[in-house]
């Protein structure tokens, strides 16, 4: 601290300037990355309903007429997308009607259906 005392007012001033411009753009980075993040769950949010979407659709005719293999078959399809690891197909009764990804003994990993409304 003693030898702030000796600065020369240019140079105080250019520390002072120095600082809070560092402080800015930290602060503005900080918030970018938030705003990135924030951003990014929506994006796969809005990827995943979208998915589900277009799955639940195509797989109405198999489940109407109780087709398991079609309805693994349309489940089977969502592996293309790379990162999703598991899907489900629930009846009207709430008892799963087909899966993908995920074995005989993995189904428990499911949600019960009566989490999901």
């Amino acid at each position: 601290m003693s030898q702030l005392v000796f600065w020369t007012l240019r140079r105080k001033l250019i520390a002072i300037v120095m600082t809070i411009s560092a402080l800015a753009v930290a602060l503005a980075s900080g918030a970018t990355i938030l705003y990135d993040a924030h951003r990014m769950r929506d994006v796969v949010h809005g990827d995943l309903s979208s998915l589900a979407d277009i799955a639940g659709a195509n797989s109405v005719a198999a489940m109407t007429f109780g087709d398991v293999t079609a309805s693994r078959e349309i489940l089977g399809a969502l592996g293309l997308k790379r990162g999703l690891v598991a899907a489900a197909l629930y009846d009207r009764s709430g008892k799963l009607f087909a899966s993908f990804g995920a074995t005989a003994r993995q189904t428990n990993g499911f949600p019960a259906w009566q989490t999901l409304r």
